[in-house]
């Protein structure tokens, strides 16, 4: 067995037995998908193209109501970081499949959020707007999640603004990318210097503000082997 076979078994499991399966299998599967084998660019590839083929052809002949939560969300995850390299429907066609899904009454929130995300992601990549995806980003902006109306009303707020900024925050195959982080966030010395110049206050740390670690908890984490599955390594 390869990973082409990894995948599409994993995809079979996710189907019969759906939200039995534990959600670090859906994990582990998304990550081997994003970071390949490292065997080669191209063998990383034709996994992403193997897996994006599978998810595209159940997105198109299966009923969503019959794909389990666990399944919805990882052909979300799938289809708006790869979606691009579909050759069973193009990327307007995967929106407006994407779009029924999010509209669905009874969608379990956190699938509701993987399927927007998936589809603000493939707008990004396709560098225009369907009418659907507008529509249903414009319904979800007064959504009573919070987090969900955050995202819409931002990626609507881009759309309008600066639409040629999309592919910067949304970029391409970036899911496995380290995030640089400045703690210190010294790229906004020039702004709070010009503020203090204009009469604004320095900040000033509240008396009462405690920045100890005391009583803080740690957290380990390990990379799982992506072909365990609830201890048991596929050969």
């Amino acid at each position: 067995p390869n990973n082409a076979w990894y995948i599409r078994t994993i995809t079979e499991l996710f189907e019969i037995a759906g939200d039995m399966v534990q959600p670090v299998v859906a994990q582990n599967l998304m990550s081997l998908i994003a970071e390949g084998t490292g065997e080669s660019e191209e063998a990383d590839m034709l996994l992403r193209q193997n897996a994006i083929e599978i998810y595209a052809r159940l997105l198109k002949e299966k009923p969503s109501a019959k794909l389990p939560k666990i399944l919805l969300e990882t052909m979300a995850w799938c289809l708006g970081e790869y979606g691009y390299l579909s050759v069973v429907s193009n990327l307007e066609e995967i929106i407006e499949q994407l779009c029924k899904i999010v509209s669905r009454a009874k969608l379990h929130e956190t699938t509701r959020k993987f399927t927007m995300s998936a589809i603000m992601k493939l707008v990004a990549q396709a560098g225009t707007c369907p009418p659907v995806a507008a529509t249903v980003i414009d319904e979800f902006n007064k959504s009573e999640d919070v987090d969900l109306q955050q995202r819409c009303l931002e990626f609507q707020s881009l759309l309008t603004s600066a639409p040629h900024l999309l592919g910067h925050i949304l970029p391409v195959d970036a899911s496995a990318e380290d995030v640089q982080v400045d703690p210190k966030l010294s790229f906004l010395n020039k702004f709070v210097g010009e503020a203090l110049a204009n009469g604004a206050q320095p900040y000033s740390k509240p008396d009462d503000d405690d920045d100890d670690d005391e009583g803080s908890v740690e957290i380990r984490t390990s990379k799982a082997d992506p072909r365990r599955i609830n201890g048991v390594r596929s050969k």
